[in-house]
């Protein structure tokens, strides 16, 4: 229902995302009706060798940033709320942790923007040379950074484990992808280090709450933790 909602908000509001027609339940299980969008996901062109990754991720990070840019969407859901609550469910995180990142959260500009919570390559369709993102279960209005920051989590060979999300994804491929990424995002808006480390700190620790996490992930806020002053 969530994502359907979510969906639907974002598409009618004019995004690169699919139409919707509701939940429906077949054989006692609910699926989302979408309007079907034919062509390969983005990375599935990247692994295939059919585009070169540059020009792939930056045509990515331009898809991203044309979120951020479109007015707040009426009806989406606070993100900050949404990691607030994953962070009090990420297995493996003891409670001074846990508080710790719940009080960076806290600290950190909310925002408006419509984010997709969830993007990386895989979740893009190339449907007759435009690109549509799918998969909006974690959609939400947000800080810009936040998203970056997840984003870049998702492409970090540091947690390839559990990755299924990202076939053939290899440790190499990643770091090019990621650095590509990275560079493509700083040359439109740029994020500023300091607040893209802090992001991903609490990124990391929500995404504890997420199946197939890499326990790695945890690294990423004690990193961040020994790392302020005092």
């Amino acid at each position: 229902d969530r994502e359907a909602e979510v969906t639907s908000l974002v598409h009618r509001a004019g995004l690169p995302a699919p139409a919707t027609d509701g939940v429906v339940r077949v054989a006692g299980r609910p699926g989302i009706v979408f309007e079907r969008i034919d062509g390969p996901s983005l990375w599935d062109g990247i692994v295939a060798g059919d585009v070169a990754v540059e020009a792939a991720i930056d045509r990515f990070a331009g898809l991203q940033a044309e979120l951020f840019r479109a007015r707040p969407v009426p009806g989406l859901p606070s993100l900050a709320a949404r990691l607030a609550a994953k962070i009090a469910e990420a297995d493996g995180v003891d409670e001074a942790d846990r508080l710790g990142a719940s009080e960076l959260l806290g600290r950190l500009p909310a925002g408006d923007a419509p984010c997709h919570g969830d993007l990386h390559p895989g979740n893009v369709l190339v449907s007759r040379g435009r690109l549509i993102a799918i998969d909006w279960h974690d959609g939400a209005a947000g800080h810009p950074v936040a998203d970056v920051a997840r984003t870049s989590i998702l492409l970090d060979p540091a947690f390839l484990g559990g990755r299924s999300f990202l076939g053939g994804a290899t440790a190499p491929l990643l770091t090019r992808v990621k650095a590509a990424y990275l560079a493509a995002v700083d040359a439109r808006d740029g994020t500023g280090e300091t607040s893209l480390r802090a992001w991903r700190a609490v990124q990391a620790v929500a995404r504890l709450a997420e199946p197939g996490a890499a326990p790695a992930l945890l690294g990423e806020w004690h990193a961040w933790r020994e790392a302020i002053p005092g």
